[in-house]
C-alpha cells in the first residue's frame, strides 16, 4: 500500500496464508475493506473475489449471487463462481497427485522387498531342511527353530534397512521439491521406513518359519537319504 494513502486502523491479526498454494511462501499481507480503502490503493485492484458463508450446499446459490449482482450492476461481470471445497481441491491438486504417485510407488517397493524377503527365506529352509530335522531330533522346540529362521530374515533386513536409510539421507535433498509440510530429513519419516518395512519382513518371514518348525525329523533324514 502507499505511504501516501494514510494510516489505517488494526482491527484484528490472522493466521498466516499461503495464497499461491501449499509450496508458496507466507509474505505479509494486509485485508481492507474496499469501502474504507483509499483511491490511491484502488486504482490497484483489477479484479476482486466475494465469500459468502452459506448454512446450505453453496452450489445452490450461485444463481442467486449472480442475478443479484446484475440487479446492482449489470456492467460487473461475474464468473468462476465456486465452494470453498473447490478452490482448496484446486490448490492441493498437484500435490494430490504427487503424493498418490509417491504411495503407488512405495507400495510396490514394499510388496516387491517382501516377495524377495519371503523368496530368499524359503530358499533357506529348503537348503536346511535336514538341518532342522535333527535340531527337533534333538530337542529343539517349534519356537527355537521359528527364531533361527527369522534371525536369517532380519540379517536381510538390517542390511537392506541400513543401505537404504543411508541412500534415502544422502539423495533426500534432491526430492525437497516434491515434498510439503515435511523436510527431506524429517526424522519421523526417516524412523517410519524402516519400521514398515521390518514389519513386512517379518510377515514375509513368518510362514518359511512356520514351515521349518513342523520339519518331521524323519521325513528329513529319508528326504536326505
Amino acid at each position: 500500500m502507499p505511504a501516501e494513502a494514510g494510516p489505517v486502523t488494526i482491527v484484528g491479526v490472522v493466521g498466516d496464508v499461503q495464497a499461491e498454494g501449499a509450496r508458496s511462501p507466507v509474505i505479509p499481507a494486509l485485508y481492507l475493506s474496499y469501502a474504507q480503502t483509499p483511491e490511491e490503493v484502488r486504482g490497484y485492484v483489477r479484479h476482486g473475489s466475494v465469500v459468502a458463508v452459506a448454512s446450505v450446499d453453496p452450489t445452490s446459490l450461485f444463481a442467486g449471487v449472480e442475478s443479484l449482482v446484475q440487479r446492482l450492476d449489470a456492467r460487473v461481470p461475474v464468473t468462476n463462481l465456486r465452494s470453498y471445497d473447490d478452490v482448496a481441491a484446486g490448490t492441493r491438486a498437484r500435490e494430490r497427485f504427487l503424493a498418490t504417485v509417491l504411495v503407488v510407488f512405495a507400495a510396490l517397493a514394499l510388496l516387491i522387498a517382501g516377495m524377495g524377503t519371503y523368496g530368499v527365506v524359503t530358499y533357506g529352509v529348503s537348503r536346511r531342511y535336514r538341518e532342522f530335522g535333527v535340531r527337533i531330533a534333538l530337542g529343539a522346540d517349534r519356537g527355537q527353530v521359528v527364531g533361527v529362521v527369522l534371525r536369517r530374515g532380519f540379517v536381510l533386513a538390517a542390511l537392506g534397512l541400513g543401505l537404504g536409510t543411508a541412500g534415502a539421507f544422502a539423495v533426500g535433498p534432491a526430492l525437497q521439491g516434491l515434498l510439503f509440510g515435511v523436510g527431506a530429513r524429517d526424522a519421523l519419516a526417516l524412523a517410519a521406513g524402516p519400521l514398515v518395512m521390518g514389519a513386512a519382513v517379518v510377515i514375509a518371514s513368518m510362514l518359511p518359519a512356520l514351515r521349518a518348525s513342523r520339519v518331521d525329523p524323519l521325513e528329513a533324514f529319508r528326504e536326505d537319504a
